[in-house]
C-alpha cells in the first residue's frame, strides 16, 4: 500500500538546500553587507519608439505623457555594494544639494541587464532624489558575472519618470538567484499567483480533512461503506508532487507518496502502459491522444488480495471503474473533446473544466484566462462523492502548472 509520509530528510533537501543555494545569502561571499534597496525604473524597450540618435536624457525631461520612452517601474530592486549615496546627506545645504554626487554599484545578473539612462530612487529618503545610469559594465566576481554600474544625480522630477511608466514590478528576496523561477514579477502576476495559490490550499485543506487517513497515512474516498484506494491517481500524485503547501517556507508540510507496491495480478492493471490511457497522462503530456476509458475497466480484486490491503480493521480496495458508483468522469468526454463540444449542464461542471483545459491547451493559458479560470472555480461546490475526490487533485495539477507557468525563468 503506498504511503503518504512527512519526510524531514528529503524536505531538507529538496527545499532547505535548494533555498540556501538560490538566496541572497549566495551573494554575501561576494559583497560586504545587506543591499540598498530602490525604486528602479528601466526602459520598456518595446514600449519605447525613441530614436536612438536622439539625446535621450534631454527627453526625459519632457513632461509629456506622449513622450517616446516609456518604462517598467520595479520596487525592492536590490543594488549591491553601493556607494557615494551617503554623500547626499552630508552635501544637504540650505539651497538643497550643492556638488555633483556620482556613484557606483552592483546589480545582480538574474534580474535585469540594466541600461544607460535607466533611473532609480531611494523610497525611504525625505525626498525623492532621482539617480540615472550613465555607464554600465561586466564585472566578474569568483567567476559569476555582474552588472556594474555608475550613477549620478539628476534634477529630473519623479512625476515626469512615473507618467511614462507602463509596467509595474516587483521582487522576490527568495528568488534572487533562482535557477526555476523569475525573480521579478508584475503586479498582476503577482495577485495571480496569490490567487492561485489561495485555491490550491483550499483544495488541499479538503483533500486532507476528507480523504486522507492520517494513522496510516494514506487517502482513499469511502462508497457504500467501502474504502476505494487508486494506484493510478497515487502514481499522478506522486508524479507532480501535488500534496504540497504553496509557501516555500513551509518545509514541514511537504506530503509526499511512497513506492507502490502490488500484487503481480494487480501490477499488469496499473501498468505504465495502462497508465498512459489515463486521464491524469493525458493531463502530464497536454494531450488525449492516449486516452481510452477501456484502461479505466479492470475487474475487483479477490479477497486474498484484499486482506494485504486491511489496515486497522479497514478493508480497501482498487477502484473498480467499471462500477457507475466508482466514474468520475462521463463515458462521452473524448466524445465531446473530439467534436469541440461541452456539456453545458449543472452536473457536469468538472468535465466541461477539464475539457476548457484541452480545448484551450495548458500552455495556452494567459494571466487574465488563469484569473478566469480561477474565479469560475469558486462556483464549483466539492462535496464528498466520487467526482470531487478525483477533480480536486486534477485540478492541484492544472493550478500548480498555472502557477509554474507564471514562474518560469524564459
Amino acid at each position: 500500500m503506498a504511503k503518504i509520509l512527512k519526510n524531514e530528510i528529503d524536505i531538507f533537501n529538496e527545499n532547505v538546500l535548494k533555498r540556501l543555494n538560490y538566496s541572497t545569502v549566495d551573494y554575501s561571499k561576494f559583497f560586504e553587507g545587506s543591499p540598498i534597496f530602490v525604486t528602479y525604473y528601466t526602459r520598456n524597450v518595446l514600449s519605447s519608439t525613441e530614436d536612438s540618435t536622439l539625446n535621450t536624457g534631454l527627453a526625459i525631461l519632457d513632461s509629456n505623457e506622449s513622450s517616446p520612452i516609456k518604462f517598467n517601474k520595479i520596487e525592492n530592486f536590490p543594488i549591491f555594494n553601493c556607494t557615494g549615496l551617503s554623500d547626499v546627506m552630508e552635501d544637504l545645504g540650505d539651497f538643497g544639494l550643492e556638488t555633483n554626487i556620482d556613484g557606483e554599484g552592483i546589480i545582480i545578473p538574474t534580474l535585469i541587464k540594466p541600461i544607460e539612462e535607466d533611473y532609480f530612487i531611494i523610497p525611504n529618503m525625505d525626498e525623492n532624489y532621482i539617480f540615472k545610469i550613465n555607464s554600465i559594465s561586466p564585472d566578474k566576481i569568483s567567476g559569476k558575472q555582474f552588472w556594474k554600474i555608475q550613477f549620478s544625480l539628476v534634477p529630473n522630477k519623479l512625476e515626469d519618470i512615473e507618467k511614462k511608466v507602463v509596467e509595474e514590478y516587483n521582487v522576490d528576496y527568495d528568488k534572487l538567484n533562482s535557477v526555476e523561477n523569475k525573480p521579478i514579477l508584475s503586479k498582476k502576476e503577482q495577485s495571480t499567483i496569490y490567487l492561485l495559490d489561495m485555491m490550491i490550499n483550499n483544495l488541499l485543506d479538503y483533500v486532507t480533512e476528507n480523504y486522507f487517513y492520517e494513522n496510516m497515512n494514506y487517502i482513499s474516498i469511502n462508497i457504500n461503506n467501502t474504502e476505494i484506494y487508486d494506484p493510478f491517481l497515487t502514481k499522478f500524485i506522486n508524479n507532480n508532487k501535488l500534496l504540497i503547501r504553496t509557501s516555500i517556507k513551509d518545509y514541514m508540510d511537504y506530503i509526499y507518496l511512497s513506492d507502490i507496491k502490488l500484487d503481480v495480478a494487480s501490477s499488469v492493471f496499473f501498468s505504465n502502459n495502462e497508465y498512459k490511457k489515463t486521464i491524469f497522462y493525458c493531463l502530464e503530456n497536454n494531450s488525449l491522444d492516449t486516452f481510452d476509458k477501456i484502461g479505466f475497466s479492470f475487474l475487483p480484486q479477490d479477497k486474498d488480495f484484499l486482506n494485504e490491503l486491511n489496515f486497522e480493521g479497514k478493508d480497501i480496495i482498487l477502484t473498480n471503474y467499471l462500477s457507475p458508483s466508482y466514474k468520475y468522469l462521463d463515458d462521452e468526454f473524448k466524445q465531446k473533446y473530439n467534436n469541440k463540444i461541452y456539456y453545458n449542464q449543472e452536473e457536469m461542471k468538472f468535465e466541461d473544466t477539464l475539457l476548457k483545459v484541452f480545448l484551450t491547451g495548458i500552455d495556452s493559458f494567459n494571466i487574465e484566462s488563469i484569473r478566469l479560470f480561477v474565479e469560475d472555480l469558486k462556483n464549483i461546490d466539492f462535496d464528498y462523492n466520487i467526482k470531487s475526490y478525483y477533480f480536486s487533485i486534477i485540478l492541484l495539477f492544472i493550478l500548480n502548472y498555472f502557477k509554474k507557468s507564471i514562474l518560469k525563468v524564459v
